[in-house]
Parts: C-alpha cells; sequence; structure tokens
C-alpha cells in the first residue's frame, strides 16, 4: 500500500526517500540527499520495508516549494497563512495534527528552505523535505484534499513575505542577466529565455545563436549544442504572440473568464500531439504491459525510470514558459497536466501497441547488441 503512494509520487516527478514507520524521520543515512525517482529504488526501499513513510525532497529535485503550516500546541500557522494576500488555490495537503501542506511550483533559480518564515508557517524547498500523502503517523494520514488540484506558482510578493533567501535576486521564468544557471534548471531556463524571444519576433536563427551565447557564458555546466538546437527548434515551430502595450499604455489584460479559457495551444489534446510529433518514432506504448518501450538503436527496451512523463514535463515546461497568461502558464505547467499529456500520449495510434506484435517469431532472441536467431545461432542487427 505504501509502495502505490511513493510510486504515485515518483509518477508525478517527485523524489522520495523513506522514513522510519510512523515516525517523519529519515531511514536511509543521507535523509532527503539519498532521495530518488527512480522506481527500482523505490520498489527496492518499500520492498524491504514496506511500512516506511514517505519523505519527498523539496526544491528543484521535485520542481516544487511546499509552505508547511502548523496548527498544533497553540502554533499560529493558521493567523499567518492569512496574513499571505494574494496567495493562490493550490495542490494542498492535510496533515495528521490539522495542518496543511500548500503545494506550489519551486521558482527557476532555486529557493532555500526557511524553518520559521512566519509564525507556525516554514518554507520547504531546496535543502528540505516533507512527510508525502499517503504516510501515516498514529494512526492519521497525509491526504490531499482534492488531488485533481493543480499546482499553482509561487507568486513573488508571497516569496518575499516568506523571506526569500534565492540564488538569484528576482524569481522569473529565467534567472537575471548575468547569474550562473545551475544543474536542473538549464532546460528550462533556456526554454523560458526562447519563448520571451519568440513571443517578441525572433527566429530560430536568432533564438538558437542567443540561446548557445547564454548556455556557453552562465549554464554550469553547460549543455550540448545540439540540446540548446533542440529548445531552439521546439520552442520556434510556435507562432510569435503580440504583447504591445493597449491605447493607455499598460499591458493587455483579460477578464477573468478569459484569463482561464484555455488557448487552441495549450490544452491537453494539443500537447499530447506535440508529445507524439517529437516522439512517434522512438517511443511505443503496450497496454497489456502497462509501460512503454523506447527504441535504443538496435532493440526496443522496457523503459522504467519515467523518461516518458519527463518528456511531457519538458512539453508542458516549454508551453508555459511562452504562455502570457499567469494563470494559464501555471495550470500547463502543474503535475496534472504533466500527467495527462503522457495518459493521452499512450492511445496515439502512432504510440499504441499490442502484445503479439513483440513476440511474432518465437525462434528470435533479443540481445542488447542485436537479435538472434535461434535455429541457426545467425546474429543480425
Amino acid at each position: 500500500m505504501m509502495l502505490d503512494h511513493a510510486l504515485a509520487c515518483v509518477e508525478q516527478g517527485w523524489a522520495v526517500f523513506p522514513l522510519v514507520p510512523n515516525t517523519k524521520r529519515p531511514l536511509t543515512p543521507n535523509g532527503f540527499k539519498d532521495a530518488s525517482k527512480s522506481v527500482f529504488a523505490v520498489r527496492k526501499w518499500w520492498t524491504a520495508h514496506p511500512d516506511a513513510n514517505i519523505g519527498l525532497a523539496t526544491g528543484e529535485v521535485s520542481g516544487i516549494a511546499v509552505i508547511d503550516v502548523d496548527v498544533k500546541g497553540g502554533a499560529k500557522g493558521r493567523e499567518s497563512l492569512s496574513s499571505l494576500n494574494g496567495l493562490p488555490p493550490t495542490l494542498t495537503v492535510t496533515t495528521p495534527s490539522g495542518g496543511w501542506h500548500l503545494y506550489y511550483l519551486c521558482p527557476q533559480g532555486g529557493l532555500r528552505s526557511r524553518n520559521g518564515a512566519l509564525p507556525g508557517i516554514d518554507l520547504k524547498a531546496d535543502g528540505g523535505y516533507v512527510v508525502a500523502p499517503g504516510s501515516v503517523i498514529d494512526g492519521k494520514p497525509y491526504e490531499y484534499q482534492d488531488a485533481e488540484e493543480h499546482i499553482a506558482s509561487l507568486p513573488e510578493q508571497i516569496i518575499e513575505a516568506l523571506g526569500r533567501s534565492m540564488n538569484g535576486s528576482h524569481p522569473a521564468p529565467a534567472p537575471p542577466v548575468g547569474e550562473t544557471i545551475i544543474e536542473g534548471g538549464r532546460n528550462s531556463t533556456l526554454a523560458s529565455l526562447a519563448g520571451t524571444m519568440r513571443r517578441r519576433g525572433a527566429d530560430a536563427d536568432a533564438i538558437t545563436a542567443a540561446l548557445k551565447v547564454t548556455n556557453a557564458k552562465r549554464c554550469r555546466p553547460p549543455l550540448p549544442d545540439e540540446e540548446v538546437e533542440t529548445i531552439s527548434a521546439s520552442i520556434a515551430r510556435y507562432p510569435p504572440e503580440s504583447s504591445a502595450p493597449n491605447a493607455n499604455g499598460n499591458e493587455p489584460s483579460a477578464t477573468d473568464s478569459e484569463a482561464e479559457v484555455m488557448p487552441p495551444g495549450f490544452t491537453d489534446d494539443a500537447l499530447a500531439l506535440d508529445f507524439t510529433e517529437r516522439h512517434a518514432e522512438g517511443w511505443r506504448f503496450v497496454a497489456g504491459w502497462g509501460h512503454w518501450l523506447q527504441w535504443e538503436g538496435t532493440r526496443w527496451a522496457k523503459e522504467t525510470t519515467l523518461k516518458a512523463f519527463d518528456n511531457a514535463r519538458m512539453i508542458c515546461r516549454e508551453a508555459a514558459a511562452r504562455c502570457l497568461k499567469p494563470k494559464i502558464a501555471a495550470k500547463v505547467a502543474s503535475a496534472s497536466t504533466v500527467a495527462a499529456v503522457e495518459r493521452m500520449a499512450r492511445a496515439d495510434r502512432r504510440h499504441a501497441a499490442t502484445i503479439d506484435q513483440w513476440d511474432t517469431d518465437p525462434w528470435l532472441f533479443d540481445t542488447q547488441g542485436g537479435v538472434v536467431m535461434l535455429r541457426t545461432s545467425e546474429e543480425t542487427i
């Protein structure tokens, strides 16, 4: 049972590690530093310790920051939470003591944890962890208020109110000019920069040139040129969007109802089609087996590291980076949208496959080096 909850976290792209049963204490030697997104590691941990609670490493490793609200023993978390004006609704977990964990997207550039950010409130981000949903203490569970709620972005004013301590000076889709872009934020940051340029009318060549300069000067370590070119080409496929000031000199605005209407290019279906356009040749999903297969050059291999989910997350991050409406951008980048995109892609006829397609000749044996014909012992590629 606890294993299922841990795997559900991994499916969201969150890194987890085991906690001592019925406690918040790490079961592994290095605590949250041992957190993993590997299905193999998670199965190994919870097979050995089936009753272990689940620790969820916060910050860039999982892409989330959590506002931990404590009301136990007279703690003033409820009052402090009420003082945070402009806090958007988001995925929320109720804790056994009656408090809440509010999950938000972790700002690009990093966000450090801070205990006692406000009376009764801790900020859990880089260098921290929370107890994940499904865990139990004294018979009381950590559980979602609404498991379908999307994860919102953490507004600037809220980070400031919590006494932000970030790697950079301003949270934004991309770090300030000149700031080092560390591993874990390179792809999304470059995608954000590319999205900004594309909205202003830059073509693929201009975007590629700018990203390569930024990559060389600011990314540590730099990404391969091929990966930078892939990011540029992906963003450049979309039409530029106008963001010119209106007659009053103000930025264009939309009513709340307009802001919540998902533009055609940002729907789950559109993003799933984008997934398939990029990955149709090298990915198959076998519903009968319940997993993806990836082409490795010589054979189709079972994919066990949630790379398909990560591919979907990259598509959603790129889409959010080019979206001009904050509410829609937050929805597009949410874990629920990423999961929906990956699920919808499974059903696309270019990915869908049946079990019997993979073993049509019992005398052929698949190996890492190629296919062996058992009748003749002949190996082919």
